[in-house]
């Protein structure tokens, strides 16, 4: 009978940590969720990284604007600045888009799109806003702008737009197009810009 008992009591104990057990900022990143997540500094075509997770307490929020989501955190005590959505999901997957700021770094307006799955290093993806495409260079399950006048071309047209897409292959050969709903683009720029004190006079327009 005690022996029962004591099955009972630690079968029930068990039961309760895995039902209350929070789920960790990594496996959130890891389900296409955007909570804790933080972009990679890109450092070059052949080497780049893929967003990671910030620690508990490290993000501060800066706004949910409509779509849109803009931080700011301390990295390697430098302020960086970003705003981020996501698509709707597909076949389990949510993608991400970022664009950041380091001003101390001279890096502003960097793009990066992550489709949470790798992607396939032989061709390029696509992003599409309004109409207006733009090549982008993959590396792991990122896609980004090959060069700092195509980010910022990028970040007047994402902070003008309505919508955005991405279409992409993966290692598997498989096609990806993700689409991104731009509602709340341009408030979530200006709240990242003002707070990395970026001059975004020409957000908005399509240089």
């Amino acid at each position: 009978m005690y022996k029962h008992i004591i099955i009972c009591i630690c079968f029930s104990v068990v039961f309760s940590f895995a039902v209350l057990r929070p789920v960790s900022a990594v496996s959130a990143a890891k389900t296409g969720g955007i909570d804790n997540l933080i972009p990679e500094k890109q450092k070059s075509s052949s080497n780049t990284t893929a967003p990671k997770s910030a620690a508990p307490g490290t993000r501060n929020s800066l706004g949910v604007f409509s779509d849109w989501q803009a931080y700011y955190y301390q990295e390697n005590g430098q302020l960086v600045c970003y705003m981020i959505t996501s698509s709707p999901k597909k076949n389990n997957r949510t993608s991400h888009l970022m664009l950041t700021h380091r001003p101390t770094d001279g890096e502003l307006n960097t793009f990066n799109y992550n489709a949470n799955t790798a992607l396939s290093s032989k061709d390029h993806a696509y992003l599409s806003i309004d109409g207006t495409t733009f090549n982008l260079f993959t590396a792991k399950e990122n896609a980004w702008a090959k060069d700092s006048l195509v980010d910022k071309k990028i970040a007047s047209f994402l902070s003008s737009g309505q919508k955005a897409s991405v279409q992409a292959l993966t290692i598997k050969n498989s096609n990806i197009n993700d689409t991104f709903s731009l509602r709340g683009s341009m408030a979530a720029y200006e709240a990242i810009s003002k707070k990395c004190q970026v001059n975004a006079k020409y957000a908005g327009s399509k240089m």
